[in-house]
């Protein structure tokens, strides 16, 4: 079920950008590398490592 929610937003935030870069290319692009895209990968690594802290140890 985590996978499908986060498979949603994914897809919802690609989408958005697709229809955005039809009329506006640049605002398109700036969307798709601004921080709201590496912060909601943060958010998915995050999650998913919460239980094993130790895993990301250097």
């Amino acid at each position: 079920m985590r996978f499908l929610i986060k498979l949603f937003i994914s897809v919802c935030i690609i989408v958005l950008c697709t229809q955005i870069g039809r009329k506006l290319p640049t605002l398109a692009g700036l969307i798709a590398v601004m921080p709201l895209t590496g912060f909601i990968v943060l958010l998915w690594l995050y999650g998913d490592n919460r239980k094993d802290p130790g895993h990301c140890e250097m």
